[in-house]
């Protein structure tokens, strides 16, 4: 495993649409970023949910990766590689995630239950993207 620099921001507001004191149909929202440095410098990935983008997306991507969410890549991972992304995305409501310059940044709008397992996870799917 390489050494790679950890960055996690929780933040979760809410808004009230009637009621000042006790909330009544308040709405919740939930925004985590996670930024990880120390990566391989040529790895270049795209994520996110655009139809449009995905229309212009690869095919093969397209049987692996549910509807809205695209991917763009410079490399070709193997198949398990893609599934195991394709998986990671949807459990973790991830909305956009990108990798260059040898950084990640994600952003998740749903709450991360068990940041360490994505972190393994997210080192697992890095460290086999060729």
């Amino acid at each position: 495993m390489r050494d790679y620099k950890f960055h996690i921001k929780i933040k979760k507001d809410q808004s009230t649409q009637n009621g000042v004191i006790l909330p009544v149909d308040a709405l919740q929202q939930t925004f985590n970023t996670l930024k990880m440095d120390g990566i391989d410098k040529s790895i270049c990935l795209r994520t996110g949910k655009s139809a449009l983008k995905r229309f212009f997306m690869k095919f093969l991507y397209k049987s692996v990766f549910p509807t809205p969410i695209y991917i763009f890549t410079k490399q070709k991972p193997e198949a398990d590689v893609l599934s195991e992304m394709s998986e990671l995305i949807s459990a973790n409501n991830i909305l956009k995630l990108n990798v260059s310059g040898g950084k990640l940044f994600l952003t998740a709008t749903a709450e991360i239950k068990e940041p360490l397992k994505l972190i393994e996870t997210l080192e697992r799917i890095i460290s086999g993207w060729h």
